[in-house]
């Protein structure tokens, strides 16, 4: 690999320079000054820190690294934000997550309060396009948001295993480049487990549609064996 004064091989060098350097700053210790400055409460603790970060002994994370010690000052890296079932709060939700991930945040949601795709909507008689239509939105948005941000936008999406529409949930990256700023995660609860460990794959576990444990666990299982998606959020 290609080393610079800093020690840092060419890539984290390039990363260094268009992510984490702010104005006036030349180095990796020049960031690492700025942090520790920062987010120390001691001069003590400062002295401790900042020589941790100049060996790579220990790093925070991306947001600390970009924003300690600026005018923004987010340092945190993930944030939750609940998503209800009107256009007004979905949107408002789409906002919320554009300022955060402006700022280095990820951010995740749980999609489980959206109606199932074809149930009536709110408004009228209109059908609803269900929790995978409206992760699509909050998909585009974090692409726009790359176009201003310094780091990737990155989302974890989360739908709970008793919803109707589980299986377009858990199917919904099979294709390549669909949803990809999104992780997907099924919320499952111990009964669930329970059911799959006993070999009870005929159970009906959603009555309205039908679908049995054995049904939902092996598309969980073809998923993960195709693209290591969903991942399983265990309540």
């Amino acid at each position: 690999m290609w080393e610079t004064e800093e020690g840092l091989d060419f890539l984290a060098s390039e990363t260094l320079k268009a992510r984490y350097l702010r104005e006036g700053e030349k180095n990796w210790e020049d960031v690492c000054e700025r942090i520790a400055k920062a987010v120390a409460a001691n001069e003590e603790e400062y002295l401790d820190f900042k020589d941790l970060m100049v060996r790579k002994i220990f790093l925070p994370s991306s947001p600390t690294l970009m924003n300690a010690g600026t005018e923004l000052g987010q340092l945190a890296a993930c944030f939750v934000i609940p998503v209800e079932d009107r256009v007004e709060e979905i949107f408002d939700s789409i906002k919320t997550a554009a300022l955060i991930q402006k700022t280095g945040g990820g951010t995740g949601f749980d999609f489980s309060k959206i109606r199932p795709e074809g149930s009536s909507s709110s408004c009228g008689d209109d059908a609803t396009s269900g929790p995978v239509a409206v992760m699509k939105l909050f998909n585009e948005v974090t692409e726009i948001v790359k176009q201003f941000g310094r780091r990737r936008g990155a989302n974890m999406g989360i739908l709970d295993i008793s919803h109707n529409d589980i299986l377009s949930f858990i199917r919904a990256k099979h294709v390549e480049g669909e949803l990809s700023n999104f992780n997907l995660s099924v919320m499952v609860p111990d009964a669930f487990m329970e059911l799959v460990e006993a070999d009870k794959a005929d159970e009906v576990w959603n009555r309205q549609t039908d679908v049995t444990v054995g049904c939902i666990f092996s598309e969980i299982v073809e998923g993960i064996w195709r693209n290591g998606e969903p991942g399983i959020l265990f309540l």
